[in-house]
């Protein structure tokens, strides 16, 4: 259902995962790359913007860290809309970008893992959409497309967990 077969096919293909876990939304030069690609090929610009001069060092759960080497501000398309988001960039090979809790937020994203749905509600709080899954069991958002791309429609639009 929806899985894909490696790590390297979903940089190519734009595809970022959903990383709960993260604080920041991280990606690498590669896959920075690829997207600027796809970019290209689908608005006619790469739809980045570079500050060389925001290089934040992060910590991970094995107290290992990674200092940035820059960070872009890449643009998303929202259904007919244009968003930003903000990616920092490492260059440790052939990793995705991590889309990161406040990423999430900023979209209002409400997700059903149980269904890999997702609901952005400050972009369309009726749009679903499903997710693809890679074959380790990641979320995969298509940064490289519309993330509301194949979005069924709500009869009513969300609002939070506890309306009937």
């Amino acid at each position: 259902e929806g899985n894909t077969s490696s790590l390297a096919h979903n940089i190519m293909q734009g595809k970022g995962i959903i990383d709960c876990g993260a604080t920041s939304t991280l990606g690498s030069v590669d896959a920075i790359e690829s997207l600027m690609k796809l970019n290209r090929q689908n608005h006619g610009r790469d739809r980045v913007v570079v500050d060389p001069n925001q290089r934040p060092t992060f910590k991970f759960g094995n107290n290992g860290t990674r200092d940035c080497i820059s960070s872009v501000d890449l643009g998303v398309d929202l259904g007919g809309k244009v968003g930003k988001l903000k990616v920092h960039v490492h260059d440790v090979p052939n990793q995705p970008v991590l889309i990161s809790v406040k990423a999430l937020k900023k979209l209002g994203a409400v997700i059903d893992f149980s269904r890999n749905e997702i609901l952005y509600k400050h972009v369309d709080p009726k749009a679903v959409v499903s997710l693809e899954t890679a074959s380790n069991g990641h979320c995969l958002m298509p940064l490289g497309g519309d993330l509301l791309a194949g979005a069924v429609m709500r009869k009513q639009p969300f609002s939070n967990l506890a309306d009937e």
